[in-house]
This record gives structure tokens, C-alpha cells and sequence, in this order.
């Protein structure tokens, strides 16, 4: 932090604490050097300002426990599906009131999750083409979460196609039946309500 010597602003040192205008003047005095301080990550944290990855695992940290309630009822992947047929059932009833009746709101909430999730599998394929294309075997673990994401949902596909001479379309064919299947999802909701 740059601290202002002649104007007497405040400043932080390195320890987090707060300096005024006489202890800056006389450290400046001492040393003939400017004021301009660094601050370490453990200081920003003693300061109050929390890296990324502190914020990660405060927010996994207070999910946690949540999410194992939800996978102890119905165990794993439909244990998530449940809670988040759960989520979006609370949000739809509390929009809609009594207008709707509670099946009603049951069967949009779960049709709506159910297109909410081929949505993000729509996007991890998008993702995972743009990412092999730019930066292929990216050691950073979001850009592997997408290409395991892509990968075990074209490797199916891909067994099937023959091989093309170096060109993939298993991808093009993925995004053409996960967009008909939102689209059916969303005929069905408009047919049932």
C-alpha cells in the first residue's frame, strides 16, 4: 500500500495493523526509503480480504453438511437431483402462491431441473470443443473438469461414428440431441400445464 506522508493519510504495514502520519514520517525519517509497503496473502487475510480459495472452501464448507443430509436420503446423483428438485419446487411455489396446484408445481420443477441440466451438459460440450481447440491438456483443474465432463458424454458417440479423416462430429451430433431434448422437455411442461 502507497501511503501518503506530506497529506497524513492512513496506511496498513505488513502486519495488518494501522499506521498514522507521525509513525510513518519517523520510519521514513530512519530509512531513507519510500514509504511503499507489500503486503504478503497472510496479511490480506489478517486485513480482512480473503483470497479465492479461502471463499471456495468457506462456501464448501457451509454446503457440506447440506449435501450429505440430501445424499444420506437418497445417496448419490439422486440425492442432488432431489435437492435440487427440492430448491426449484420451494422457488416455483413461493412465485406462483396458490395459483397452481402443488402436482402441477411438482412436475414443472422437475421438468425444469431436468432442462437445467441439459443445459450445463450443452455447455460443458461447447466448452470442452472451445477449450481443445485454445489450450488442449490445460493443467488448471476447471479446464479438466469440462474435458472429463465432454469427453464421457462424446465417448459414446464417438465408438459409433467411423472415422472421418481427423474430424470430429460426435460433438455437432450431442449439441443437436441435447437441444432436441430441451426442446421436448419444454413441449411437455406446455402440454401438461
Amino acid at each position: 500500500i502507497v501511503t501518503d506522508m506530506v497529506g497524513g493519510s492512513i496506511g496498513v504495514d505488513c502486519n495488518g495493523s494501522s499506521t498514522d502520519r507521525s509513525q510513518i514520517v519517523s520510519a521514513t525519517e530512519a530509512s531513507a526509503k519510500p514509504a511503499i509497503q507489500t503486503i504478503s496473502p497472510a496479511a490480506t487475510i489478517s486485513a480482512g480480504i480473503l483470497s479465492f480459495p479461502a471463499k471456495v472452501k468457506s462456501f464448501v464448507n457451509l454446503l457440506n453438511p447440506l449435501s450429505m443430509i440430501f445424499t444420506s436420503i437418497a445417496g448419490g446423483i439422486f440425492g442432488i437431483f432431489f435437492a435440487a428438485l427440492l430448491f426449484k419446487f420451494i422457488s416455483f411455489y413461493i412465485i406462483t402462491g396458490s395459483t397452481y396446484e402443488i402436482f402441477d408445481v411438482i412436475i414443472y420443477s422437475a421438468f425444469n431441473v431436468l432442462s437445467s441440466i441439459s443445459q450445463m451438459l450443452l455447455f460443458a460440450v461447447i466448452g470442452g470443443v472451445i477449450l481443445s481447440w485454445v489450450s488442449p491438456g490445460n493443467p488448471h483443474p476447471l479446464p479438466q473438469l469440462i474435458d472429463e465432463i465432454s469427453n464421457k458424454i462424446l465417448s459414446p458417440i464417438r465408438n459409433y461414428l467411423p472415422d472421418m479423416g481427423g474430424l470430429d462430429f460426435s460433438p455437432l451430433l450431442v449439441l443437436i440431441a441435447l437441444n432436441q431434448v430441451d426442446l421436448l422437455l419444454a413441449q411437455i411442461v406446455r402440454l401438461l400445464i
